[in-house]
This record gives C-alpha cells, sequence and structure tokens, in this order.
C-alpha cells in the first residue's frame, strides 16, 4: 500500500487507534504489547511522503506559494461539506470540479464553520464514544494527505470518498441496527427500507450511467453544473475534434482560452486545428502566445516551424526547427522536416547537414520510406545522385510493402529526376 498511494500514510495512526478503542485496554497497555511494531509501520511512511515531496507536479518550486496553500485550504472546506452532501443522495454529481480555488474566509465561512464543528464532534465521540469516534478518524485520516497537500490540478474529487465513505457507511448502519432494537422495529421495515435505498440509488446509479456514454457528453454535463471549468472546455474540443466537430472543437478551444488564457493545452490544440484547417496567421499567434508562456517548448517550436513553412518563410522555420532539436530529445518526423527544408529550399540550403539529420531520422523510424525519402533528396542536392537512386528504390519498395501506393508513385517522379541528375527543389 505504501508504495501505492500517499493516503497509506494514515494507515500506522489509524492502525494504533483502533488498538486503543477496541483491543487494549490502555495506551500503555498498546505499547507493550506491540510497540516496535507501530515503529516498524511509522517508518514505512517515509516512502509515499518523500515521493510525494520529489515528484508531484503540485509540490514543485513556484506551484504552491503561502497564498495558493491558503486558498487550497479553503476550498476543502467547500468541498467537504458538498462530499458529505453527496454521501446522503449522490447527485448531481461532477466528474471534474476544475482547479479554481476560493479567494477568502467570507466565500467559504459557513462551509467552515460546519467542518470544524463536524471535527468537534469526532474529537468529542473519540473520547466518549470510541466506536463512533473511530469512524470518524478513518474518514478523515483517509482524506487528510489531499486535505493538507495541495493537489492544485484537482483540488476537488468526489473519487477521493470512496474509502473514507466505507466509514459512513459503517457508521450509518450500526445506528440504524441500534435504532431499530430501541424502537423494536419489524424487520420488514428494514427490508423495505433497504429494498426502496437499493432502488433509488440503482436508478440514480442508472441515470448517471448515461452520462459516460461518450467524451463529449461526459464534458457536456461537467460544463453544465461548472461552466467555469477551462479544463472541460478544452477537454471537450478534444473529444469534438476527435468526432470531427471542427468548428464546435474550435469555439470549445476558445472558450477554454477565455476562462484560462494561459492553458497550454488549449492554445496548442487550437493552434493545431487552426493549421490544419489552413488559418496560418491565427495558429501562428497561437503558437507565439504559448511560447511565451513556454519559450523552450519543443512541441511549439515545431508546429511554428511548420506553420512558417506554409507561409513561405523557411529561414523562421529553420531557426525554430533548430532550437527544438537543441532540446536533445528530437524525434524522427521532427529530424525529417528539418532535413527536408535543408535539402530542398534555396534559401537555406545546407545539403551535409540536411544528410546528418536525415540519417538520424532514418536510423530512429527503422528505416520508414518517408525518412528514406528525405534522405534520398538530401544526397540529391548533394549531387550524390547514384546513392540518392539507390535509396529512393528501397524507400519505394518499402512503401509499396505498406500499401501505400500513393507514396509509392511520388517516388517514382522522383527517381525521374535523379536519373538525369536533377536535384528535388521546393522553390
Amino acid at each position: 500500500g505504501m508504495g501505492s498511494k500517499e493516503n497509506m500514510a494514515v494507515a500506522p495512526l489509524l492502525a494504533i487507534f483502533y488498538d486503543r478503542h477496541f483491543l487494549s485496554s490502555s495506551w500503555k497497555e498498546v505499547f507493550r504489547r506491540r510497540g516496535w511494531l507501530y515503529i516498524a509501520m511509522a517508518v514505512t511512511v517515509a516512502w509515499p511522503l518523500s515521493r510525494q515531496w520529489m515528484f508531484s507536479p503540485h509540490l514543485q518550486p513556484g506551484v504552491v506559494t503561502p497564498d495558493v496553500m491558503r486558498r487550497y485550504w479553503l476550498t476543502q472546506a467547500w468541498g467537504l461539506t458538498r462530499l458529505w452532501r453527496l454521501v446522503v443522495w449522490p447527485a448531481p454529481l461532477v466528474f471534474d470540479y476544475g482547479t479554481l480555488l476560493a479567494s477568502g474566509l467570507r466565500e467559504v465561512l459557513p462551509h467552515l464553520v460546519v467542518v470544524l464543528l463536524v471535527v468537534g464532534a469526532t474529537f468529542w465521540a473519540g473520547v466518549r464514544r470510541p466506536r463512533a469516534g473511530f469512524a470518524g478518524l478513518c474518514f478523515f485520516g483517509l482524506l487528510a494527505p489531499s486535505l493538507l497537500l495541495p493537489i492544485t490540478g484537482q483540488p476537488i474529487a468526489e473519487h477521493r470518498l470512496y474509502a473514507p465513505m466505507a466509514a459512513l457507511i459503517a457508521l450509518f448502519v450500526a445506528g440504524c441496527i441500534q435504532l431499530g432494537r430501541r424502537a423494536h422495529w419489524d424487520s420488514r421495515v428494514g427490508s423495505a427500507a433497504l429494498a426502496l435505498a437499493t432502488l433509488l440509488l440503482g436508478g440514480a446509479s442508472f441515470h448517471r450511467n448515461t452520462t459516460y456514454r461518450s467524451g463529449i457528453a461526459l464534458m457536456e454535463d461537467v460544463i453544465a453544473k461548472r461552466p467555469g471549468n477551462g479544463r472541460a472546455w478544452q477537454n471537450l474540443g478534444v473529444f469534438l475534434q476527435a468526432a470531427g466537430q471542427m468548428d464546435q472543437a474550435l469555439e470549445a478551444y476558445s472558450r477554454a482560452l477565455l476562462l484560462n488564457p494561459s492553458d497550454k493545452r488549449a492554445l496548442s490544440n487550437r493552434a493545431l486545428l487552426r493549421f490544419q484547417q489552413g488559418q496560418w496567421n491565427p495558429a501562428l499567434a497561437d503558437l507565439n502566445r504559448w511560447l511565451q508562456l513556454a519559450p523552450d517548448s519543443a512541441d511549439a517550436l515545431i508546429r511554428r516551424a511548420v506553420v512558417w513553412t506554409r507561409l513561405g518563410d523557411p529561414v523562421r522555420a529553420e531557426q525554430d526547427y533548430g532550437r527544438a532539436l537543441a532540446s536533445g530529445n528530437a524525434t524522427a518526423p521532427q529530424l525529417n522536416n528539418l532535413a527536408w527544408l535543408l535539402a530542398t529550399t534555396e534559401r537555406i540550403l545546407d545539403p551535409p547537414r540536411a544528410i546528418e539529420l536525415a540519417q538520424r531520422a532514418v536510423d530512429i523510424s527503422g528505416r520508414d520510406y518517408r525518412t528514406l525519402d528525405t534522405l534520398a533528396v538530401a544526397y540529391a542536392a548533394a549531387g550524390e545522385f547514384e546513392q540518392a537512386r539507390a535509396i529512393t528504390i528501397e524507400a519505394r519498395d518499402r512503401a509499396r510493402a505498406r500499401k501505400d501506393a500513393a507514396f509509392a508513385a511520388k517516388l517514382e517522379g522522383r527517381l525521374e529526376r535523379y536519373r538525369k541528375n536533377h536535384p528535388w527543389r521546393e522553390d
């Protein structure tokens, strides 16, 4: 458990309280009988906490500030009261609450008062009604990591209630049993209540499951309940784009950016969509904004290089490709695109470098026929037409093997030029 989820950090604490409430008559007895066990269990807590502290994206420098911490904890007050209400009746459920945090104390004051009263009641029960108090301790303990450590990407999430809710259900069932005994209920009353609860909750679950029929339906449900959730708008755009609804996807990305102008995913997706629709200048504007937020983003540089190419500016395209490749994690398509530019564009012609980059692309891609074509074009640009012909023949045969007849026919045209010792040029 410690190796899988940070919530396990509270397990030793819950175990020792369970021991005290249910197995031992005093704290002295707890430590006399099982003290070394609890010390050993406590040591294991270092594993999940250290990994959370070192690798969590929410705890990186600059992400969590004192103001963010304060607003995050205030947001939890609102979140807890909502989750408690959903325990009573699970509707309306929200798949994604977004990343918005409470702005100040006044905004969540009523919720904070309720939370403090419940926490106080839990402590009281821990002293006067240990069994009931242990249920409350389990609930707050299992939620404690997400309540205290800022998960800024998802401040509120209903799925965090799955395990803690077991303690509340146990407490509720035990309470019903005690009430039934005192009131001398007929067993048929309990059976009828259980049947009614099953029918109502089963119907609610069936209705909720219809929301998951598609990604579009799920995101539309989120937006209907949380219209200020920019991430939901961005995700809706992704699903709409996958469904071929390009205009609606573009509108969804734009709504996401109105809510969060620094959303890199929405910027990149809108830029790519505008590129696919031939809206070069709007795509360029989005990519420029993206690079203002992340100047060294290889993805943004590569996409802007493609846009520069379409806009007829190979010099700037070559500069962006060069910056992207400088990151040291170049992919075969990135190397291939830059090699193609350097081998076919007069203004930045550099055959030796084109050969070097294309060869790297061929090696990484496992001799894909597209990268082989670029390598052949680069050799032709350097005047090595015999080598260009041999590589083009290999590329053509591989294209035919992959049943890409259109590309194979294109390579036949290139072979004809190479036989005449003519290089391939874009301009």
